[in-house]
Order: C-alpha cells, then structure tokens, then sequence
C-alpha cells in the first residue's frame, strides 16, 4: 500500500504529541492514583495554620498587690449613750504638734488615718452642725507596724447663753462684740438694735463672757445642760480719741503712705495695740506768706475709760514718728473719762526737736574736724593788716 508508510509517521507523530501533553506526576484514576496522593502526602506534610498561644503568667512574673501599710488609726466616735455619730470632724495632729488631715466619720461613725507616724498623737473631734460646741481632743499613742483602735466621744451642747449690754444711762449698746470661751472653744458674736444677743448649742460647763474692750467687765456664766443662762453688762459710755500728728512751719511732717496711730491702755504691754491707719490731709496756705501744711489723723472710738498711751509709727511700725527711738520708746499719756472725745495734738521728732534730720556720730565728727581745721588757718589765710607806726619825733614837734 503507498499510503501505508504516511499513516505510520502520522500515527507515530500522534503518540509523539500525546506524550509531549501529559503533565509529569499524573496518574490515572483510580487505585493508582490514590496510592500517588497518599504518597505525595507523607513526603510534603501539610502546614497548619498559625495560633498565638497565650500562657498564663508565672506566679513570679506577676505584679504584687500593693502593700497595706499597718501604720493606721481606726477611730470610733460615740455620743453620751454609746452610738456611733456619722459626720464628725476628726482631726489628726502628729507628735510634733502639726495637723496632718481632718476626716469625716462614716454612717457608723468610724474613720481611719493612714500612715500616721510613731509616737504620741492626738485626734481632735468636732460637730460641724453645732457651730459653738467646744472641740475635744484625746491624745493617742501610734505604734510603728501595727492599727491602734481608739474611742473619741463628742458632745453635742444643749445650753445657751441670753446676755443683755447697756451703757451707764440705760441706752442699748448695739452692735457691741461679746467673746464667749470655754477650753479650747473662743468666738464672737454681736448685740442687735435692743443690746441683746443670743448663742445656743453650747455645751455644759463654765463659759467666760467678756465685751470687748471692756475686760474688766468679763462675766463667767455656769451652763447646764438643756438650760439658758442669763448675763447682762452695764458698760461705761465710750470715749472718743482724735490723733493728729503734724509739723511746724519751718519743719514740714512728710508721710510716705502707710504710718499708723497705735493705742493701747497703760500696763498691757504684752497687749497687741489698738492701731489706725493716718488719713493725710493737706491743707492749703493762706496768702503768698503762709505755706501749705499736711496732717496725719487717726480716730479710736468705743474706747472704755481709763489710761492710755498712744504713739505714731512708719508703716513698718519699726521707728517712732515723735521720738528718736523705736515704737513705745516715748510715747504720749492720754487719759480718758466716760462719754470724752478727747483731741490730741503731736508734733514729729524733726518738729518737736527742731531738727531736720538726724544727723550721724561720724558726720558731727567731720564737722567739728573742718571748724578745727578753719579756725586754724584763717589768720594764716587772712593776717591782719599792718598798721605803720608813727615816728616818735613827729609826735614831739607838735
């Protein structure tokens, strides 16, 4: 056959072909190619997908619990019949006396101060809703390392006060200031329109009453409790002082701002001053001839009788504005009775000593120095003038 040796390359082309397609590592299906699969599998294991393991911290990796320091003060405040009383003051005061924190009690009235120092204490309490009950403090003895339990008490005061102030005719003293004290407890109150006042919620006990600036009129009242105690003053009536410092013509009074008027009664030294601020005032000369003048004034009023003295200072109240010296150095007597207002006239310490500066040691010294000195040389400087003599013959002849 002439076509037979063309199919066989056709033929053999084909099978050429057919292998050239065939991917490598394929296998026919069935049983084989299973085996091939399993195969395939043990030599490439498969690869499994990523997890984040999250240990548990060790327990020498984890952070400690914050330590709680045994330094404490647990305090309980009870009232008279032995319960707890929620909203009290309680202060801390360390063994050097400083106050370190103030506390409220809680609704069974309890309160703790933390890291409190070693040694002796005190916890001070007090009613903030009665505002005139004397506070009271216990000492406690902290202890370095360990909780110290204490128990406070506080009273709540049930008595009260009814005072009534007049002066020497029987008029209301109004708005006169009235100091009530008693242990650690000191504060003020005031007369109204009719002279009266009025405290409550004091507690049992003895209460000194004092006017102030009259405390020779001091009263001490005996409080029980759930009563009123009356106290009345039948006060002086007040003087008046009117300072007034100046100059003199030839030596003017120069303020600088802020100089003061101190008063305080005679043998109360220790006493702090009664003090006023001068009002400068100037006051315009009169004509071409007379200059202007300036005035410092001060005035003390509701003042008791009695003696007083009474000096100027700078405003640093450090040097006396009429002596030489410091303040009280010499001040200037005053007397005053019942109802007086009483003017007083100072002059400053260049007006009153006619100087107008105070001159120092070394100065003087200088000075007396350089007089010497002139003394010395002005016949020197100057000689007196040569008077010529007369011949003794011309006084013959005539």
């Amino acid at each position: 056959m002439k076509w037979a040796p063309t199919l066989l390359v056709l033929a053999a082309f084909g099978v050429l072909l057919w292998v050239s397609t065939k991917k490598p590592g394929d296998a026919p299906a069935g049983k084989a190619g299973n085996e091939t699969n399993v195969a395939r599998q043990e030599q490439s294991p498969a690869v499994e997908p990523a997890v984040e393991v999250v240990k548990p911290p060790s327990a020498a990796s984890a952070a400690p619990p914050p330590a709680r320091t045994p330094d404490t003060i647990a305090a309980l405040v009870k009232d008279p019949s032995g319960h707890g009383v929620a909203q009290i003051e309680v202060t801390l005061f360390g063994p050097d006396g400083s106050k370190r924190s103030t506390r409220r009690t809680g609704a069974d009235g309890r309160v703790t101060f933390d890291v409190v120092p070693a040694g002796a204490c005190a916890l001070e309490t007090f009613d903030p809703d009665y505002l005139y009950t004397a506070s009271s403090r216990t000492t406690v003895s902290a202890r370095k390392g360990e909780t110290t339990e204490v128990e406070l008490a506080v009273a709540r005061g049930t008595a009260g006060v009814l005072g009534a102030i007049v002066d020497g005719g029987g008029k209301p003293v109004v708005d006169q200031s009235v100091t009530l004290t008693a242990g650690g407890a000191e504060f003020s109150v005031r007369s109204d329109a009719k002279g009266r006042f009025r405290v409550s919620g004091l507690v049992a006990g003895e209460w000194r009453v004092t006017p102030e600036r009259f405390a020779d009129q001091s009263k001490t009242v005996r409080l029980e409790p759930a009563t009123a105690a009356s106290v009345s003053f039948t006060l002086p009536q007040p003087a008046t002082l009117d300072a007034t410092l100046s100059g003199s013509h030839l030596h003017h009074a120069e303020f600088h701002g802020g100089e003061k008027a101190l008063l305080r009664a005679t043998g109360t030294s220790d006493a702090k001053p009664l003090e006023q601020t001068l009002v400068v005032v100037r006051k315009e000369g009169e004509g071409p001839f007379v200059a202007a003048e300036t005035f410092g004034t001060a005035r003390f009023t509701g003042l008791a009788p009695g003696d007083y003295k009474l000096d100027f200072v700078d405003a640093r109240e450090s040097r006396s504005l009429i002596s030489a010296g410091g303040p009280w150095s010499q001040p200037i007597p005053v007397t005053l009775r019942e109802g007086d207002i009483r003017p007083v006239d100072a002059k400053t310490e260049a007006a009153l000593h006619g100087t107008g500066a105070v001159v120092g040691t070394g100065i003087r010294v200088a000075m007396f120095v350089v007089i010497g000195l002139l003394v010395l040389v002005t016949p020197i400087l100057f000689p007196a003038p040569l008077v010529p003599k007369r011949p003794a013959g011309a006084a013959s002849k005539q």
